[in-house]
C-alpha cells in the first residue's frame, strides 16, 4: 500500500492528487482515502480515464496503476447516480456464495481443523 508518509495526498473540491517523491516508480499499489459525506454513486477518473472504486464505510479505496517517478497523478471523485449491481451476496453456513450475472464464487469461511491430519486431496480448497 502506497504509504502517506511516501505520498502526499489532497482531498480537495473532489480531487485526490498524488505525488510521488522518493524517485521510484509505484504500480498496481491499493490507495485507500477518507470521504466526507454521501458515498452512493461516487465515480473516480484518474490520467488514464474511469477507474473502478470501493467505498468501504467512508473510504474511497482504488488501485493506483502507474505513479512514475517524480510525477503527480491527479483523480477526480464525483458523484452520479448510484449505478444498479447485479450482485448477490449469500451467507451460509460455513460458505459465502458472491454471484452476478457475469462471475460466482463459492468461498469457505472460518476454520476448520482435521485431526487427524487429512490428505490435502480430500480437503476442500478455499474457493
Amino acid at each position: 500500500m502506497i504509504s502517506a508518509l511516501l505520498l502526499a495526498a489532497v482531498l480537495a473540491d473532489q480531487r485526490i492528487v498524488l505525488t510521488e517523491h522518493l524517485n521510484r516508480r509505484w504500480t498496481h499499489e491499493l490507495v485507500s482515502y477518507p470521504i466526507n459525506g454521501a458515498t452512493q454513486g461516487l465515480q473516480l477518473t484518474g490520467p488514464t480515464g474511469p477507474i473502478p472504486v470501493q467505498v468501504n464505510g467512508s473510504n474511497l479505496t482504488f488501485i493506483v496503476d502507474e505513479l512514475a517517478p517524480l510525477a503527480t497523478n491527479v483523480y477526480t471523485v464525483s458523484r452520479g447516480q448510484p449505478v444498479a449491481s447485479d450482485l448477490v451476496i449469500t451467507p451460509a453456513t460455513g460458505r459465502v456464495e458472491v454471484v452476478s450475472s457475469r462471475f460466482g464464487v463459492r468461498l469457505l469461511v472460518g476454520d476448520k481443523t482435521y485431526d487427524p491430519p487429512a490428505v490435502s486431496s480430500n480437503v476442500p480448497g478455499p474457493v
